[in-house]
């Protein structure tokens, strides 16, 4: 008799809510990264205002984090930014732990999630699960996220007064002018490949050597700005040789919570100077600029219409050449995605030189009004071939390295 009332019950809140429009999204953080974590939810958003969901569908968001999992040590997530996601959805955070309101509330909202699985009945063509993974993680095809924030180009955040506010002091305390401008930088270096696993060991091609960025930034300082470098606390520090540069900072040094500090910077600098990594899809939201070199995979390429990047470049080992951008946008070069892949293919992963980075970063510098200035043209529309990852994207090639693959 328990269990018919169970069912029950559960099934009335799960039609209601299902009436009501609700739907709900799971994204577990820990084996995903920032860029998921925020990217694909703000895609939704976007797809919604362009009537592409169902306008009166309300999105419940499941953000799942196992802290026992060895993993989560990896700096993949920044909690602080969920609540820039609840001015638009309604968020949840759960964590699979040992504490038994954990476990209660692990129990209630993966009901929902999977009523099956969890011996709920409820007919299939009532699911309130919400699949967006595919925005960004299915790139055999032309990813929806390209698309969308080419269409949309609405800033969805605003930095938060309490966020400003503990920005500034951090800056006072670094003794930064408040009148100084900033670029905040990142890279992802061999720290984030502990080699376990198949993705760890075959995404080494991501990696950048921070060398390549020493004469870029030298450039920035000379121009009266200022480096900020944002990484997580477990991260390899930053080399003494940039630290010992007048107006470098490591976040890591600094006293105090980096990812109550991490909003600010993302959202107060000039542009925001990255690699195809999660954070460099973030400032684009708060309506920055982002500067992307050893862009690798080549289509990992930024989402916003004021970004400028750079790629790693393919040298074709048997024919001792450089595949041309054409090369690079036709199968099977434009779906290389993993380390085995780069070796199956004959193809040497040749980073960007630090003379290519300072080339993208001063175009930037010398660009006036970026973040409201649309690109002139689609690279990828010139170039690419429709079923592409990034065949829809609105950022542009740096003018510089284009030319150099022209000539």
């Amino acid at each position: 008799m328990f269990k018919f009332l169970k069912q029950k019950t559960f099934q009335f809140f799960y039609r209601r809510l299902y009436s009501a429009g609700y739907r709900i999204i799971d994204i577990p953080m820990v084996i995903k990264g920032i860029g998921h974590q925020i990217a694909e939810p703000c895609t939704l958003l976007k797809r919604q205002s362009l009537g592409l969901v169902p306008p009166n569908y309300k999105f419940i968001i499941f953000f799942s984090i196992d802290l026992t999992y060895s993993k989560f040590d990896i700096p993949h997530v920044n909690t602080h930014l969920l609540k820039y996601l609840k001015d638009h959805f309604v968020t949840c955070v759960f964590e699979y732990s040992d504490s038994r309101w954990e476990r209660l509330k692990f129990k209630l909202l993966s009901a929902f999630l999977y009523p099956r699985t969890n011996d709920f009945k409820v007919k299939r063509s009532f699911s309130m699960l919400y699949k967006i993974r595919h925005y960004m993680s299915d790139t055999q095809n032309s990813g929806a996220m390209f698309e969308t924030n080419r269409l949309q180009t609405q800033q969805l955040f605003n930095l938060k007064g309490a966020d400003a506010n503990y920005g500034k002091k951090i800056l006072q305390k670094l003794n930064i002018p408040e009148d100084a401008w900033f670029v905040t930088f990142h890279y992802r270096d061999n720290f984030f490949y502990k080699k376990v696993d198949f993705w760890e060991k075959n995404y080494a091609n991501r990696c950048v050597d921070i060398e390549s960025y020493y004469v870029a930034i030298k450039e920035i300082i000379d121009r009266g700005g200022w480096c900020i470098r944002i990484a997580s606390s477990r991260c390899n520090p930053l080399p003494e040789k940039f630290k010992s540069l007048k107006r470098v900072i490591d976040v890591p040094d600094i006293e105090g919570d980096i990812d109550c500090f991490s909003p600010f910077l993302l959202s107060k600098c000039r542009f925001f100077l990255g690699c195809n990594s999660g954070p460099s899809l973030l400032p684009g939201y708060f309506g920055i600029p982002t500067v992307q070199v050893q862009t690798a995979p080549f289509y990992g390429m930024p989402i916003h219409h004021f970004d400028i990047f750079i790629f790693k470049k393919y040298w074709k080992i048997k024919e001792q050449r450089f595949l041309s951008i054409k090369e690079m946008f036709t199968p099977p070069f434009s779906h290389i995605r993993l380390d085995q892949d780069y070796e199956k293919h004959g193809i040497e992963v040749k980073e960007n030189t630090s003379e290519e980075v300072l080339d993208l970063v001063s175009e930037m510098l010398d660009a006036p009004n970026t973040s409201n200035q649309k690109t002139k043209s689609l690279v990828c529309e010139e170039f690419g071939v429709p079923n592409l990852y990034c065949y829809k994207s609105a950022s542009s090639l740096g003018k510089k390295f284009l030319d150099s693959f022209s000539k």
